[in-house]
C-alpha cells in the first residue's frame, strides 16, 4: 500500500525515497481529512440539535474532500519525482 507509480514500483531504492519525500504531505494529508471530519461532525451535531439544516453545511465536507485529493495529487507527484532521482543515481 503507499503511492503507486511506475517509477515507485520500479525498485526499492525509488519506493523509499518517493515515500520519505512525500511523507510531509501525506501527514497534511491526514491532518486536513480529520479536521474536515470534526468540523463536518460538529456541524452534524449543531444542526441536529438546533433543528435545522442549511446547505452551507455541505461546504466543510465539500472542501475537506477538494483539500484531501489535491494534496494526495501532490504527494503523487513529489514521490514520483524523487523516486525517479533516486533511481538514475
Amino acid at each position: 500500500m503507499g503511492l503507486r507509480t511506475r517509477v515507485t514500483r520500479s525498485s526499492d531504492t525509488a519506493w523509499n525515497a518517493g515515500h520519505r519525500a512525500a511523507a510531509p504531505w501525506l501527514l497534511a494529508c491526514a491532518v486536513t481529512g480529520y479536521a474536515m471530519a470534526a468540523g463536518t461532525a460538529a456541524g452534524a451535531v449543531a444542526a441536529m440539535s438546533g433543528g435545522w439544516v442549511h446547505p452551507a453545511l455541505w461546504v466543510c465536507p465539500g472542501a475537506g474532500f477538494v483539500a484531501v485529493v489535491v494534496l494526495l495529487i501532490a504527494a503523487t507527484a513529489v514521490a514520483d519525482r524523487h523516486g525517479r532521482d533516486a533511481a538514475e543515481r
